[in-house]
């Protein structure tokens, strides 16, 4: 499999990286959204520098989901935490669906939207595809299906007033965009030790289990019985499979996955067989597109007990083998498309 660099920063554990806000708002069925500031005008064509698809694969635009409120107060967010989206959270899935709508609309815009089965991963992929489908289908697109909208247009009709409605899984069907859940997609479990604990307290016990994994010590759990290090792997290459099966069954199409941080950062170490120490510092900002492409015709790479994921030589492992799709990294957290989103001051 291809390889690509892989941008990193300091370490950031679970669902926690957030863009600090200075007011809480309570998520509803209806999120009022944000103000959007004028001295950061966002990059909505982020996405339509991207290479053409590499032979033999699908495109898995693969994103993390958008802002809760766990987010931003900072607190550790895994499989065992489940809140909605807060008002700046349903902005950038709506960020998400104004830049795929960028992409080539003769077989570059994804059709099909699958999340984890986590409320705030569902909502993300629920918002961006409404979003993304509504901007299709719009009376201008109708008249001319290759009229390009200035970002301005697109900001003030999808993102600077009214609200974001969440729309339900019949909602975004009938948009003819597929809505699918895939649990393997789900964030890692952090176990009671952690789940809901504020960063700064657990984060030195989250480390050392990080520290462990990477040496190949694969099998060590996260206190209070979370997951472990093979789990959390063998779930993220039986995704990749799933991903590349959904995109091969509708016409190699693109496809939308929304996933989560942590789980991200080890799907991205392994398929650039990078070690895992290295892979738990690449940066996901809530809302960020990292895009995929997988093989769809059998070419499979495997990952073995003296994997650069476990540090090669220095590896502990002894009895592991990890088939999965062979997967080319266009680009990792891509966040262009969210700058300007300022939260009111009042």
């Amino acid at each position: 499999a291809a390889s690509a660099a892989v941008l990193t920063s300091p370490i950031l554990i679970g669902d926690n990286v957030c863009l600090a806000a200075e007011t809480s708002i309570v998520t509803t069925d209806r999120q009022q959204r944000p103000q959007t500031s004028l001295l950061a005008v966002p990059n909505l064509q982020c996405l339509a520098d991207l290479p053409p698809i590499t032979p033999g694969c699908a495109r898995i635009f693969y994103c993390r989901h958008g802002q809760t409120e766990n987010n931003r107060l900072r607190k550790v967010q895994g499989a065992r935490v489940d809140p909605s989206l807060n008002a700046y959270g349903a902005e950038m899935a709506s960020r998400i669906g104004m830049a795929l709508s960028y992409l080539p609309q003769d077989g570059g815009v994804p059709t099909v939207a699958v999340h984890s089965q986590l409320t705030r991963a569902r909502e993300t992929a629920q918002i961006a595809a409404k979003t993304l489908s509504d901007i299709r289908t719009s009376d201008r697109r109708r008249t001319d299906p290759d009229v390009q909208f200035d970002p301005s247009y697109l900001l003030d009709t999808y993102g600077r007033e009214g609200t974001i409605s969440i729309p339900t899984s019949v909602e975004v069907e009938r948009t003819g965009v597929r809505d699918i859940t895939l649990p393997s997609l789900g964030e890692v479990d952090f176990g009671t030790g952690f789940d809901g604990a504020n960063v700064e307290l657990v984060k030195a016990g989250m480390y050392a289990t990080y520290a462990s994994w990477s040496v190949g010590a694969i099998d060590k759990r996260m206190d209070g019985g979370g997951e472990s290090g093979r789990e959390v792997l063998v779930r993220a290459a039986s995704a990749l499979s799933s991903l590349a099966d959904i995109a091969k069954t509708n016409g190699g199409r693109p496809v939308l996955a929304v996933s989560h941080s942590t789980y991200l950062r080890t799907l991205l170490g392994a398929v650039t067989d990078t070690s895992l120490a290295k892979a738990v510092t690449i940066e996901q900002k809530n809302g960020c597109i990292n895009v995929l492409d997988v093989n769809v015709e059998g070419a499979t790479t495997m990952l073995g007990p003296k994997s650069g994921l476990f540090g090669g030589s220095l590896s502990q492992v002894s009895d592991f083998e990890l088939s999965l799709p062979e997967t080319h990294v266009i680009r990792t957290n891509e966040y262009r498309h969210l700058e300007g989103i300022a939260w009111p001051t009042s």
